[in-house]
């Protein structure tokens, strides 16, 4: 995917909120930086519980845009209809990250205290100032050298893993096979024509070279309508994305071991490229078990957003 379609799908993501729309793309006009990732629709968390989608993120910046509109519900009651997917988790902005929010107001209060829209000017100006800041601190990391431009997903993760020396969360790098994701970062040679192994729970023997049975790398999936996808295996990720639980229909495959660590792949689907794949969520601690509903469940929680990678 070139960046030109990227745009033209994630700055349409707000096609259904005419006064969004207007913003968003404002926004994204007046800064007229190729080099800067616009992301539409981002999950942000405020603490563990509650969490909200801002209009517009630039995750290099880790600055969001809202547009506020009059006659606006609670962003919580804003978003209770709609479904977080495993992408929103995987790639949330966290509590404590940082995060600046900037909000630009649409409407205006009269002496009364009733809302009407904002005129032109008034919303054009507050973009204008917006745009401003975001400048000032594109400027303020180049100037540091932390400003990394935006490079769009490449195709083949293996070339893009040849010289690097880990794998995080913030690459943002999506794996079409459990094949693709082991000969990538993993230092394997499976076949992609078969996919790589059959099994979701294993240890690549070049994982098993450098550090023995400390790690295991796995691809858990998801239960589909309530029902068990591999053999009788249900896997539930948090919302928040730090821990999982596991958990089996029949309850004597539970054990209450700890101490085993994994290196997690999870499918799903980037809603601007529309393209399922394996994602990095993590590193995962076994740290004993959890029950939920009576049922019990092998607890695990993330204790690291990256992993070294091993070249082979």
């Amino acid at each position: 995917m070139e960046k030109l379609e990227y745009l033209a799908r994630t700055l349409s993501r707000t096609s259904r909120k005419d006064y969004e729309n207007y913003v968003v793309n404002a926004v994204w006009n007046r800064l007229d930086d190729s080099e800067v990732q616009p992301v539409s629709q981002k999950l942000v968390a405020i603490d563990p519980r509650s969490r909200y989608f801002i209009d517009l993120y630039f995750p290099q910046l880790n600055m969001g845009i809202e547009c506020n509109e009059p006659y606006h519900a609670t962003r919580s009651e804003q978003d209770a209809g709609r479904t977080i997917t495993i992408f929103d988790v995987l790639h949330q902005v966290q509590p404590n990250s940082g995060y600046q929010q900037l909000d630009i107001d649409v409407f205006v209060r009269d002496h009364t205290g009733n809302v009407q829209w904002a005129p032109l000017e008034a919303v054009d100006n507050a973009i204008d100032d917006v745009v401003g800041k975001l400048r000032a601190r594109i400027e303020t990391l180049r100037q540091s050298g932390g400003f990394s431009p935006w490079v769009i997903e490449p195709d083949d993760p293996f070339a893009y893993f040849q010289n690097r020396d880990e794998i995080s969360m913030a690459d943002d790098i999506g794996f079409a096979n459990i094949a693709t994701v082991c000969n990538s970062i993993l230092g394997s040679s499976y076949s992609l024509e078969s996919r790589g192994p059959r099994k979701s729970c294993f240890v690549p023997s070049s994982l098993r070279s450098i550090y023995g049975s400390e790690y295991l790398v796995w691809f858990p999936k998801k239960a589909v309508a309530g029902h068990a996808v591999s053999r009788g295996w249900n896997n539930m990720l948090s919302d928040d994305g730090l821990s999982l639980d596991e958990y089996n229909e029949d309850w004597n495959a539970i054990d209450s071991a700890t101490g085993q660590k994994r290196v997690v792949f999870i499918q799903a689907v980037d809603p601007v490229t529309r393209v399922r794949a394996y994602r990095f969520a993590g590193v995962f601690l076994r740290d004993g078990v959890s029950e939920i509903g009576g049922v019990p469940r092998k607890h695990y929680r993330r204790i690291s957003d990256k992993f070294t990678v091993v070249h082979g």
